[in-house]
């Protein structure tokens, strides 16, 4: 497939396009153009905004047929310095919403249409964009009812398609025009406005060819959300800084990179970003979308198959990742994004400059919506939870599972044995000093406990603090090690935070246990020591006291003939009972062991 290339010009409400195979779309309108624009934009002097903001809301079930009645006039919206974690909403504010607002089903209400250049006659003064109409296909009406339920998933709109002829059209009317092409656009769109041209959608008939049905999605989308009030956010007033203002946070923005001012993407989005979503819920309430326990399967097409953003009302809800064959990072908290293994490869030109990237984190939670529990891959994962209770559940692989705020349920994996973890290696995250916190069990698991805080572990072998990590896996490496350095350095060695680190590392690093002991010995006494200072080393930690001279003698006469290798008679010594009982094996089972990784 040739490559695409997307551009946009900085004016009006539209969008400038240029495409290897359709050349390059640029420049100002001319004067002519200009005075046509000016004649079929919407009046907004003081008058007519007190007549719009004086209008009624609808009767139940009435809706508006043409785009002057009384229930489709436009109220002024204020640019108030509204900002959610995503940045200043009030950068997509236009000015003017619509207000039909239906009082049975509690939804503004807004009529659309597609204009047909055989039936539709309703009369625009001076509306050059109808003399050139040509109509949406089948395909791109459907497209279009697709996107506008989309919008209806995450604000309190609701739309009603209607006929298109010489005496109704829809308050959102849709065609093919010639019009913004000869303007140098791809399209142009009218805000909510109380003139009839208000809220028409006019693509570029260029637009209309099969080239663009990568980019279409996106270009309805955008001069859909224009037709509902939103701005670009680099014009007209609050602007978005470069690093917010990009189209991975607002489908109303130019830039596929930060600072961009062309460029092309690999896959654009088809449905509002968070930034869009906070704005609509701004002007026209939040959708009650999702309402219920909600489980998102994230290995779905609606998830892989580029940008997505999630709005949900309530609900326990779960983010599941159990069919995405590879490991993913899910982060619970609204406004954050998480990677689910979907690529978007984004190039611009900065200063004249070309810039590349790629967009990994491609999931993302709208603001205001809560998503409470996340079900990772049988891979290695990053699960990381929000301020409400989370169940995070690791699955197989080496996962790593942060629960933040609040009272969590941490699981690894399938394993039963709470202390000794489940598949994988994994490891439960807090964010203050191992101080802070206290470690405890009960009949569920580990319980650890901060002031903000009180999570059950099960299936989770580490621990990890802002000083120090603790394994809990006594019965795998962790216990191998603290019987390693009991039998080699002496019980008070596992008191050494880095001393257990350095041994547990290697351990979880793939090294066997007879190999470590060796390791081990050749640290403590130097490499190449001899049998007997071997025997008398480990005897001596084993027993308290140095060995007789006949068990010195029994002992090393073992090593001599070769019935034991060091690392074995090391491995033998580590794994009795009493070095259990001398490094109290049971007492770092109940509170684990502290290492620095």
């Amino acid at each position: 497939m040739p490559s695409r290339r997307v551009s946009w010009a900085n004016l009006g409400n539209d969008v400038t396009l240029q495409s290897d195979q359709g050349g390059l779309l640029t420049g100002q309108p001319n004067a002519e153009q200009s005075s046509v624009l000016m004649a079929t934009l919407s009046c907004n002097c003081p008058a007519c905004a007190a007549a719009a903001a004086g209008a009624g809301g609808n009767t139940p079930g009435a809706y508006g047929t043409t785009p002057t009645e009384h229930a489709y006039q436009y109220v002024a919206q204020a640019q108030a310095p509204l900002t959610n974690s995503e940045g200043n909403v009030a950068a997509l504010m236009a000015g003017s919403k619509w207000t039909s607002f239906d009082a049975a089903s509690a939804k503004t209400v807004i009529t659309f249409s597609f204009a047909d250049p055989l039936t539709s006659t309703f009369d625009y003064a001076s509306n050059a964009y109808q003399a050139t109409l040509s109509s949406f296909s089948a395909a791109d009406r459907q497209l279009t009812r697709d996107l506008l339920a989309r919008i209806e998933a995450v604000c309190n709109v609701k739309f009603v398609e209607v006929a298109d002829n010489a005496t109704e059209c829809g308050v959102l009317r849709y065609g093919y025009s010639q019009e913004p092409n000869k303007m140098n656009f791809a399209g142009y769109t009218f805000f909510p406005s109380s003139g009839a041209i208000g809220g028409d959608v006019w693509i570029g008939a260029d637009q209309s060819q099969a080239q663009w049905d990568f980019y279409r999605p996106d270009l309805i989308l955008h001069e859909t959300l224009h037709a509902l009030g939103l701005k670009h956010p680099f014009s007209d007033g609050a602007v978005l800084s470069n690093a917010q203002d990009i189209i991975s946070n607002t489908v109303m923005s130019y830039s596929t990179v930060a600072g961009s001012t062309s460029g092309y993407m690999s896959m654009y989005p088809g449905e509002p970003m968070t930034l869009d979503i906070a704005a609509l819920q701004y002007l026209y309430g939040a959708a009650a979308s999702n309402a219920g326990d909600t489980r998102y399967d994230l290995a779905s097409a609606d998830f892989q198959g580029g940008f997505h953003v999630v709005w949900d009302s309530g609900g326990v809800d779960t983010f599941a990742a159990t069919g995405i064959a590879h490991g993913v990072t899910l982060n619970l908290n609204e406004g954050a994004s998480s990677n689910i293994g979907v690529a978007v490869s984004a190039n611009g030109s900065v200063n004249g400059a070309a810039v590349s990237t790629v967009y990994t984190s491609t999931l993302a939670i709208a603001a205001g919506a809560v998503i409470e529990n996340a079900t990772g891959s049988a891979f290695d994962d990053v699960l990381i939870g929000n301020a409400v209770a989370n169940r995070l559940d690791g699955g197989a692989g080496n996962d790593q599972l942060d629960g933040g705020a609040g009272n969590d349920v941490l699981t690894g994996g399938s394993g039963t044995n709470v202390l000794a973890g489940g598949d994988g290696l994994d490891t439960a995250v807090f964010a203050g000093a191992k101080a802070g916190y206290t470690v405890s069990h009960n009949a569920q698991g580990v319980v650890v406990a901060g002031a903000n805080s009180s999570d059950t572990i099960s299936g989770v072998e580490r621990l990890e603090f802002s000083d120090v990590h603790v394994a809990l896996d006594l019965s795998g490496n962790a216990g191998t090690a603290a019987k390693i350095l009991g039998a080699v350095f002496g019980a008070a060695s596992l008191h050494n935070a880095g001393c257990v680190g350095v041994v547990l590392n290697m351990l979880d690093g793939g090294m066997s246990e007879q190999a470590m002991v060796q390791a081990a010995l050749n640290f403590r006494l130097g490499a190449n020591a001899g049998n007997d200072a071997v025997v008398n080393l480990l005897y001596t930690n084993l027993v308290g006291v140095a060995p007789t001279a006949a068990q010195q003698a029994t002992f090393v006469s073992l090593l001599d003939q070769g019935a034991l290798t060091q690392a074995a008679f090391g491995q033998v010594v580590a794994e009795t009972g009493l070095n259990a009982v001398r490094i109290d094996l049971v007492g770092l089972s109940n509170s684990g062991i502290e290492y620095i990784g």
